[in-house]
């Protein structure tokens, strides 16, 4: 599973692996690298608010891989401008399948932010493998969560 993470991830980033078996984000060469700055803002308020409110680490550099759900809610309702998506069905080779995965992820324009890949990609690039179902505004995931 590892490896088929960091394939998936190299892929979507064209990085090497020896960066991508770091904490790194690793950001596709066609996107403005100052999304990271927005990413690592939004994260630690998120990483603050959770220990100091919740006692619950949380970690958007570490330690991301099976923690979709949480990672891409949270930031979410911290960053209106990031959207919700899930879940998704299997798209290979221009084709959808029947196949439906639970897995979610963040879009901001053409851009998606995967923070358990840990990738920022674009959304072309992203949706070469999956094809979005469901799309959350920040109110509309504070009103699934009531």
């Amino acid at each position: 599973m590892f490896d088929d993470f960091i394939e998936l991830r190299q892929v979507l980033s064209k990085k090497r692996k020896s960066f991508l078996q770091s904490n790194k984000i690793a950001v596709h060469p066609s996107i403005d690298l100052s999304i990271l700055n927005e990413i690592e803002r939004t994260s630690n308020l998120v990483c603050k608010l959770m220990e100091q409110e919740y006692n619950i680490y949380m970690d958007y550099y570490k330690g991301t891989l099976g923690n979709c759900y949480g990672l891409s809610i949270m930031f979410n309702l911290f960053n209106e401008n990031f959207k919700l998506i899930h879940p998704y069905q299997e798209h290979s080779l221009g084709k959808t399948t029947n196949r439906f995965y639970q897995h979610s992820w963040l879009e901001k324009d053409d851009i998606v932010y995967d923070p358990a890949l840990r990738i920022v990609t674009p959304k072309e690039l992203y949706y070469t493998f999956v094809q979005k179902q469901d799309e959350y505004s920040k109110e509309q995931t504070e009103n699934i969560l009531k």
